[in-house]
């Protein structure tokens, strides 16, 4: 039967591992809730400022379908004008 010490030798070893990996984590990033919080800070107003947007351009992709049909039906009805005009 193995014991408690024999079976458990190596955890303080371990322990102190992942307790040092844990402290170069943190220390690798000690500024990054200071540069969120900034970054959050700088563009507070984009929200605002894209719905404004999407509210001015509402319409605008029906108004581009409703051009590009014109656009084709114009090409459609000209389909031979170049050859006509060229025959004449």
């Amino acid at each position: 039967m193995v014991s408690l010490t024999e079976e458990h030798a190596g955890c303080g070893d371990k322990i102190t591992l992942v307790e040092t990996e844990r402290n170069e984590a943190v220390d690798a990033h000690a500024g990054c809730e200071g540069a969120f919080a900034a970054a959050q800070e700088e563009h507070a107003g984009c929200g605002d400022a894209l719905a404004a947007a999407q509210v001015e351009h509402e319409g605008c992709e029906a108004k581009i379908a409703e051009l590009e049909g014109e656009r084709d039906a114009a090409v459609e009805a000209h389909a031979g004008c170049e050859e006509a005009l060229a025959g004449a």
